[in-house]
């Protein structure tokens, strides 16, 4: 998996447990298990993240750069290339992009939604 949001590790699955480290961007994140929002990662630290922000946008999605069966020595010659590897991180770079803006919309609209909330009760005085 891959990361498309900065994201925080911690050392529980709680959200209130201790604070391990914070994931950059495109940090390669190898996850042993997920449970609802949250998976347990064994790399690149040991600890809890969230998959997805509260409002749904993704935060660790899966990666397929290092995928492939012990027999497809050829197909590991192409995504070994340098042309295969600059469209990969070409990829990931516009990926991360939409997903950040995914997030930014999710924050405007929840302003959106308080600010309306509190001009309904002014209005309504």
């Amino acid at each position: 998996h891959r990361t498309y949001l900065k994201t925080m590790v911690r050392k529980g699955s709680e959200m209130d447990s201790e604070q391990l480290t914070v994931l950059p961007v495109g940090a390669l994140v190898f996850v042993a298990e997920a449970h609802g929002r949250r998976a347990r990662i064994m790399k690149p630290v040991e600890g809890w993240m969230s998959l997805r922000t509260s409002e749904g946008v993704d935060i660790l999605r899966p990666d397929m750069t290092y995928m492939g069966s012990v027999n497809s020595t050829d197909i590991d010659h192409v995504f070994k290339s340098r042309k295969m590897q600059e469209r990969n991180l070409k990829l990931q770079a516009a990926s991360a992009k939409i997903t950040e803006t995914q997030r930014k919309l999710a924050d405007s609209m929840n302003k959106l939604k308080a600010k309306s909330k509190d001009i309904g009760r002014t209005s309504a005085r």
